[in-house]
């Protein structure tokens, strides 16, 4: 066994994906799997993050620094749901733990109490939150504007003491969607046409009208 270091790890974990990947075929799994994958390493590294090993359809990964971590898991979520904004409830959700801990590398596997807290604290966890063990919560760097929210103190089962728990509060930011047009109508005199002929067919037909050569003149305008 490898000496003990201290290091943060962080855990990520697909919510919900046992009755959903039943659904698919091994070929789309695994096609899903690896897009996942190369999501995670790719935000991971962005931030000086590695993954050091799977487990089941979440991932191991490590970091120089919580404050790290956080900004990683912060892109991941936010990037997951502005990627997904029409699935529904067919989209992937993700829940992520960071802790602070001590690990060492066993016969080519890590072990370590911070594995131990993680796994505890990702029970926990609901979709598309950030949990931080307190440790990890303490070692965030102030300057980096992240805010963070007491959770609860919890009972987990190895651990004597109760453990704090807190999450990241994730603020959505504005974001400019290009190429896109608002389009604002403004029918003069549809107040009286409506007292006259409400919910009539001759509204209806009124309004498709107008619509229809309000998008032909659009169209001829942008060509």
């Amino acid at each position: 066994m490898s000496p003990l270091r201290t290091t943060v790890v962080m855990k990520t974990d697909i919510s919900g994906s046992t009755s959903r990947f039943r659904q698919l075929l091994a070929s789309d799994l695994k096609a899903l799997l690896s897009e996942h994958r190369t999501f995670l390493a790719q935000h991971a590294e962005e931030h000086g993050g590695r993954i050091i090993k799977a487990a089941g359809d979440g991932y191991w990964l490590e970091f120089a620094s919580v404050t790290a971590a956080a900004q990683a898991a912060i892109r991941m979520q936010e990037t997951l749901r502005l990627s997904q904004l029409n699935r529904g409830d067919d989209r992937i959700a993700i829940r992520i733990v960071i802790a602070l801990g001590d690990i060492a590398a066993q016969d080519d596997d890590f072990i370590g109490d911070a594995f131990a807290l993680a796994t505890r604290v990702e029970a926990v966890t609901p979709p598309d939150e950030i949990y931080l063990t307190s440790a990890a919560r303490l070692a965030l760097t102030s300057a980096m504007e992240i805010q963070t929210a007491f959770v609860e103190t919890f009972v987990f089962k190895g651990i004597v003491e109760p453990m704090p728990v807190y999450r990241i509060e994730q603020r959505h930011r504005t974001r400019i969607i290009s190429d896109n047009y608002i389009l604002w109508l403004d029918l003069a005199g549809f107040g009286r046409i409506m007292d006259a002929n409400p919910a009539s067919s001759t509204v209806e037909l009124l309004l498709w009208r107008h619509l229809r050569s309000v998008a032909k003149r659009s169209i001829f305008n942008r060509s």
